[in-house]
């Protein structure tokens, strides 16, 4: 598991945050032998957790 944490200075005045990828090398699941799909994917999601932490819990 890999763990990512952001400064939240990062997070704009109303409460978002943009996350931008940028993939070099997208392989399809027919190119790994996971299925027949041809189409290129560029990022396999298996989990993903999203904790607001202690900034969260005070605004409830």
């Amino acid at each position: 598991m890999r763990r990512l944490r952001l400064d939240p200075a990062a997070i704009g005045a109303e409460g978002t945050l943009t996350i931008s990828l940028a993939l070099s090398d997208p392989r399809s699941p027919a190119d790994l032998a996971l299925s027949s799909d041809v189409r290129p994917l560029g990022i396999g999601l298996e989990r993903i957790w999203l904790d607001g932490g202690a900034a969260a819990s005070r605004r409830r």
